[in-house]
């Protein structure tokens, strides 16, 4: 389309998913037309907060109320991509993914008909897929050297969980019909003594090695949870700039704090869902499932796809939660001195036996 009249131009935007309903619809300048598409996006949905109350105010809440909410949706996608957390792509409305570089102009489709051309709408539908690689994220970040090595820890310990705790029976790696991918698994598991096949039964067992890492493993997730478990329900008045905890309506902030307090939260995230029982479900298949990297990521998608709040109120949180949790435990010491004092005063006033007449004989004969 060479020529564009200048007339009104109508983007419409959705998250793949969203309801048709859902969508978010702007009228946008004719010039904005002209635009790549990955441009006109970033145009829409800008970075720095005093252009987004701009793209906002052009919203017609008139005829949709939600509009406002719906591009705070939006905009939040693109925050998590900006932070690293996720992909985007863009499709038009027939469903083929676009390159971003791409001109808005081959994708504009007209409202009104070709009679009326030169005072009709133009209009861009696109929807935007938002997928979560939180492997890929984690390299990225610098918390692991590569994917490789990050799923090598990931298969270890997800092996040793289910041979430990579900006494799962895996047969020996070296079987004729073994997938390659199991043979560099088991390397590493005898490599590290942590698993060997039984001499009595053929099949594979945690040794006491791997028995000790899985302690370590379940120390270190404890300390997590002792430490951060209060965050996973935190309500935030932006206005009054109180924090409360517990209250069952609040955002699971653990992943930002993770990283606010410089923890790996990929690790984690992964420790605590294994903690939690979340791959129980996938005791039947898990042999099958821990040789594809997907089955990882979307294990630990709630460390990439989660709650945040703003980067200077995140600071406040920590520190009102951890003077809570402070609290607590100084009213749990509390409460345990005062068990232990008396529990002492009970054991030092109580009369001894040898003064207590048991029978009539003997208290015939104190009298």
């Amino acid at each position: 389309m060479a020529d564009i009249p200048r007339t009104c131009f109508q983007l419409q935007v959705s998250l793949r998913g969203m309801k048709p309903e859902d969508s978010l619809q702007i009228m946008l300048p004719s010039e904005y037309a002209q635009l790549g598409v990955w441009d006109l996006l970033e145009s829409v949905f800008p970075a720095d907060g005093p252009r987004q109350t701009e793209v906002e105010a052009k919203l017609d809440i008139r005829e949709n109320p939600d509009l406002p909410d719906i591009f705070d949706v939006l905009l939040d996608a693109f925050t998590q991509w900006r932070l690293g957390y996720c992909s985007l792509y863009v499709s038009a409305d027939d469903n083929i993914r676009l390159d971003p570089a791409d001109s808005s102009q081959k994708y504009l489709k007209l409202l009104q008909s070709k009679e009326e051309r030169d005072s009709a709408c133009l209009a861009l539908y696109l929807t935007i897929d938002q997928e979560y690689m939180a492997m890929d994220y984690a390299v990225r970040q610098g918390y692991w050297e590569t994917r490789e090595e990050l799923l090598e820890w990931l298969q270890t310990l997800t092996i040793l969980y289910f041979l430990d705790k579900h006494e799962s029976k895996l047969p020996p790696f070296e079987t004729a019909d073994s997938d390659p991918s199991w043979l560099t698994i088991a390397n590493v598991l005898f490599r590290e003594n942590l698993a060997l096949t039984s001499v009595e039964t053929g099949m594979v067992r945690v040794t006491e090695s791997g028995r000790q890492l899985i302690g370590r493993v379940l120390v270190e997730t404890e300390s997590y949870i002792d430490r951060f478990d209060l965050f996973k329900d935190v309500a935030y008045d932006f206005r009054s700039g109180s924090v409360e905890f517990d209250t069952g309506a609040g955002k699971d902030l653990r992943a930002q704090i993770f990283e606010a307090e410089g923890l790996d939260p990929i690790r984690a995230v992964f420790l605590l869902r294994l903690y939690d029982g979340s791959f129980d479900e996938f005791a039947p298949d898990w042999p099958r499932l821990i040789l594809n990297a997907d089955f990882f990521d979307a294990i630990l998608q709630p460390a990439v796809n989660h709650n945040r709040v703003e980067v200077d109120t995140i600071g406040r949180v920590i520190e009102i939660g951890y003077a809570l949790i402070e609290e607590r435990e100084e009213a749990a010491r509390e409460l345990r001195s005062q068990q232990a004092t008396l529990k002492r005063f009970r054991s030092e006033t109580a009369p001894s036996e040898a003064h207590i007449p048991t029978s009539s004989a003997a208290r015939d004969e104190l009298a």
